[in-house]
């Protein structure tokens, strides 16, 4: 299994450049997922009727309030802290993890090893420090992200959020260089999409396959 984290500020193109990820992996025989540190709460979200498209402004600070709430270590009911939703996301990454090794072992067992396919997880939302400490130590690539030259609204009152704080210190040169790869997003979509294919087999510490 192989793991891609993309981080930076929000609309600046962590999710594009994660599509196009998904894309080019799909092309070279490989399986990608594109996953959320994020997805457990939007399930969540989901089961009690919550729409990002209908309703954007509930939706956003409810996840916000969740993110918060289950951060903090004196939250109750349940096992809670720094890591709550880190630890949720492990357990679902471990499962994908299994699942892969029984599947490769049974086309092991029948010689089918041509039919096997590299499981990618792609994350387009890493965010704290906590998210980009667990894809490190599953071996995978963390990637910044800047689009900030494309973006207007770095005023906006939402972006001093928790969630925004370690992107936006390290667009603005307050902390160390702790990425792996470092992309600008600030020409066009296509330039942009060739990038990230031009740099996908260095992310995924692969050879280019034809």
């Amino acid at each position: 299994m192989i793991v891609v984290g993309f981080a930076g500020l929000a609309r600046g193109g962590k999710t594009t450049a994660a599509l196009y990820l998904h894309d080019w992996c799909k092309d070279h025989g490989m399986n990608p997922i594109l996953y959320s540190f994020a997805q457990p709460m939007k399930r969540a979200a989901k089961r009690l009727g919550l729409n990002k498209d209908t309703d954007p402004k509930k939706y956003r600070e409810t996840l916000q309030r969740w993110g918060e709430s289950r951060r903090d270590p004196n939250y109750k009911p349940g096992i809670t802290g720094p890591d709550y939703w880190v630890n949720r996301v492990l357990v679902e990454l471990i499962q994908v993890q299994l699942s892969e090794q029984d599947n490769y072992k049974q086309m092991d067992r029948f010689g089918w090893h041509k039919e096997f396919k590299e499981t990618v997880i792609i994350f387009d939302d890493m965010r704290y420090i906590n998210e980009l400490e667990l894809v490190e130590t599953l071996n995978g690539t963390t990637v910044f992200v800047d689009g900030a030259s494309r973006l207007t609204d770095l005023d906006a009152p939402w972006r001093q959020h928790e969630s925004e704080k370690l992107a936006m210190l390290y667009t603005t040169g307050h902390i160390p260089d702790i990425f792996d790869f470092y992309v600008k997003n600030e020409e066009s979509e296509s330039h942009f999409k060739e990038l990230v294919e031009y740099l996908a087999p260095a992310w995924l510490d692969v050879e280019t396959m034809s």
